[in-house]
Order: C-alpha cells, then structure tokens, then sequence
C-alpha cells in the first residue's frame, strides 16, 4: 500500500451537542469525518493520525482549516490535508453517524429565565473583582497581630504568632493598592 492510500482524501468537523459529564449540561462537541480514496467515509477519527501529522503546529493549523469551515451545529466542508476545500460526497452518503452525535441532550431542570446562552461568557473581563474579602482577612490579622504584640509585650512565641500575623495584614492589604499607584 502507497503512502497517498494510507491517508485520506479529505476529512471534515461535526459539530453536534452532548451533555456534559460534571453538570449534565448541554455543550458543543466536535467529531472527524474521514472520505478515503476507496470511497468509504470514516466517523469519529482522529484528526493527527488520519493526516499522520506528528508534530503539535501541524496538528494545529489542521484543526484550525477544519473548524474554521465546520458551523455551530451540524456537518462542516470537506477539507484536504493542506485545508482546501473540496467536493466530498454529499451528507446523506455518510452512512451510519455515531451514537453520541444521535443523542439529544435532555433539557435541564431549569426555568427557561435562567437559562443560560451558548457559549455565553462565565467570566466578564471588564467586572472588577470584589475585594472585600481580602480587606476583611487583612483588617482581623492587623488586629490580632497587634493585639497579640501588645499582651506578651513582644516576648515568647505569641509574639512571633503577632508578627507573622502583621506581616500577612500588610501583605493582604498592599495587594488592595492600585497597579498604578505602586511604587515597589
């Protein structure tokens, strides 16, 4: 068998929805087609070795031509090993499809109010992180280190205990100090 039979003629994304292992939650899967020279079409391969692409920045600029032509749900393009596109066999050739794409994610226990969107942002860059917590944690070891310095009049191991403590409260609320308005 010739290096060129080994690989396939074209692979391509699908993208269907599945439910999450952690939360049950629904989200968006991808899975590899694969169309050999022989004609037969290939379902949920692996992208590297069907291209038998070694090394990380191939398998990188593959998988970057193959989603990039793959929607949010559903079959992508067919598309050759350098990313071209080209004329596959059309989807209802595809034969039989994996069990997983064919699942349906159950709808989750939710009201429709708190739904949330897909591929909604968990993390907003622009909300400020609160800070109270570290001001609350910087304050009480203010407090005890001070109160602990000032009982053993800065004897024994309690005064050790107060210096640690006031050492972390200056830590704890230096951190509170804008980046801008540091000088260390």
């Amino acid at each position: 068998m010739s290096r060129e039979t080994e690989r396939p003629v074209a692979v391509r994304a699908v993208a269907f929805m599945a439910r999450s292992w952690w939360g049950g939650r629904p989200h968006r899967r991808v899975s590899y087609d694969a169309w050999w020279p022989d004609g037969r079409l290939e379902n949920g391969v692996s992208l590297a070795s069907v291209l038998d692409l070694r090394h990380p920045a191939d398998i990188a600029d593959a998988e970057t031509a193959v989603h990039g032509r793959c929607p949010e749900i559903g079959p992508g393009e067919w598309c050759d090993r350098w990313g071209r596109v080209v004329d596959g066999p059309v989807d209802g050739s595809a034969g039989v499809s994996s069990s997983r794409r064919q699942q349906r994610p159950r709808r989750p226990r939710r009201l429709m109010s708190q739904r949330r969107e897909f591929d909604a942002p968990r993390y907003d860059p622009t909300k400020q992180p609160s800070r109270t917590g570290r001001l609350v944690a910087g304050l009480v070891a203010l407090v005890v280190g001070v109160v602990l310095l000032v009982t053993t009049s800065g004897d024994g191991p309690l005064a050790l205990v107060g210096v640690l403590s006031v050492f972390s409260s200056v830590g704890l609320l230096a951190g509170l100090v804008p980046r801008q308005r540091r000088w260390w």
